[in-house]
């Protein structure tokens, strides 16, 4: 692991270890309460036939500072206005279940030259229990983004209740399209046993530069055997073969071999404490060229205290095939989250991580990224709240190592504010019926 991540490593462990401290009352988490909804705190639909559909929104304001690094042709700095509309999905039913999602948000920087631009995103999944032992499965996503992303963000995305619209990650104009499906199944073929197998395809589309189109075209099979109670063996296999034109005529392959085993248990290091880890080799090859191995894993370390409160901390080893960047990127990474009510009116959240590694073969190649947000949220009534954030991200890249042509290093501050809100449509839940 390299300096800078055992560091991150280091602050996480002993963050984590003051939070183990503290008592830790027999209390549900996600507490119900009369503005659950807003904080998207409401517990999972669960041994109940439902169908749902909800809005959300938020309208706000940010500031953007470059600390260094700031564009010369046009940075991405000071005052900007950002709003986003969600409308959610969902149909649950004893043997099937629907899922989705679209969104739209508009992110504008107010400094001259202006630059701004919207974002749309849908995605849909799909579950169909055909029998006991069987199941089938599906995702398709598609995104529209003006902005050029880093593939390399440590941090989760927003909690299901309150949506920033403002990106931390934006950088420059580079409009393109995401596209991404899944289909698979399940088979429980025994008592304590299943296997599972997927394909996937993804695909980005560069609008203005075709020359610069990503595709992967993947599979996956696990097999899973639970133990005990509280634990479960996870046994895998994937394969992606990823093509870019950057990579030149031929392809990457990509293959993994996976184990592990989750653990959900009380551990002795304290009270409601989930564990687990898994361990990957990974083995690279370009076309024509030899076979590279790598052994990758990660743990995740997560306490519950508290009505409301939870924190985790999950250290990972990764070789992925990111769009836009010109090689595979080899890393490794730490991140800690912590969050909860303050009250009933008043929700917490905080996240930092960062991540080190190298693009492509060549050591001298590095790259690293550290961010961190916090965000304080109020509920004005029970769909309504005002939020306020913080956030900060700062990356080093190896020269030509994206198709972006990005400096090769930036450090950003961004504090933004608003409202937002939650509207339920429809809702309409009741007992599931007996399958028999």
């Amino acid at each position: 692991m390299f300096p800078g991540v055992v560091i991150s490593v280091r602050v996480a462990a002993a963050l984590l270890a003051m939070t183990l401290a503290l008592p830790a009352p027999a209390a549900a988490q996600r507490p119900a309460g009369p503005f659950a909804g807003l904080f998207g705190r409401t517990p999972p639909r669960t041994g109940q036939e439902a169908t749902m559909v909800e809005a959300r929104g938020t309208v706000g304001g940010q500031y953007d500072g470059f600390l260094r690094g700031a564009p010369p042709d046009g940075p991405i700095a000071g005052g900007g206005a950002s709003a986003n509309a969600a409308l959610t999905f969902e149909r649950r039913r004893d043997r099937f279940e629907l899922r989705g999602r679209t969104e739209a948000a508009r992110q504008q920087f107010l400094q001259t030259p202006t630059l701004g631009g919207t974002t749309y995103d849908s995605r849909v999944t799909v579950a169909s229990r055909l029998t006991t032992r069987l199941t089938l499965n599906g995702t398709a996503s598609a995104t529209r983004s003006p902005f050029f992303q880093f593939a390399f963000a440590t941090l989760p995305g927003d909690t299901p209740g309150v949506m920033v619209p403002a990106d931390r990650l934006t950088t420059q104009l580079m409009p393109h399209d995401d596209f991404e499906g899944t289909v698979g199944f399940t088979s429980q073929f025994a008592k304590r046993s299943s296997i599972s197998a997927t394909m996937s395809k993804r695909a980005t589309l560069y609008r203005s530069r075709p020359e610069d189109d990503y595709s992967a075209l993947g599979s996956r099979a696990e097999f899973r055997h639970r133990l005990n109670r509280t634990a479960t063996l996870r046994l895998a296999y994937g394969r992606e073969q990823a093509r870019h034109a950057i990579f030149g005529p031929g392809e990457f392959v990509h293959e993994v071999i996976d184990a592990g085993i989750d653990l959900d248990r009380e551990l002795a290091i304290g009270r409601r404490v989930t564990f687990a880890f898994y361990a990957q080799n990974s083995m690279v090859r370009e076309a024509g060229g030899p076979r590279r191995y790598r052994l990758n894993g990660g743990l995740t370390l997560r306490r519950a205290f508290g009505r409301s409160w939870s924190a985790a901390v999950k250290i990972n080893r990764d070789t992925t095939f990111e769009p836009g960047f010109t090689a595979p990127l080899f890393s490794d990474g730490a991140s800690l989250t912590l969050g909860g009510l303050l009250s009933s009116r008043f929700e917490w959240t905080t996240s930092l991580g960062g991540r080190r590694g190298h693009v492509g073969y060549a050591s001298a190649d590095k790259f690293q990224n550290y961010d961190a947000t916090t965000r304080l949220t109020t509920a004005l009534t029970k769909k309504t709240g005002l939020y306020a954030q913080y956030t900060y991200y700062d990356y080093t890249v190896p020269p030509a190592a994206t198709i972006a042509g990005l400096l090769p290093a930036m450090s950003r501050q961004q504090v933004s504010a608003g409202v937002t809100l939650w509207l339920p449509i429809f809702n309409n839940v009741r007992a599931l019926r007996d399958p028999r």
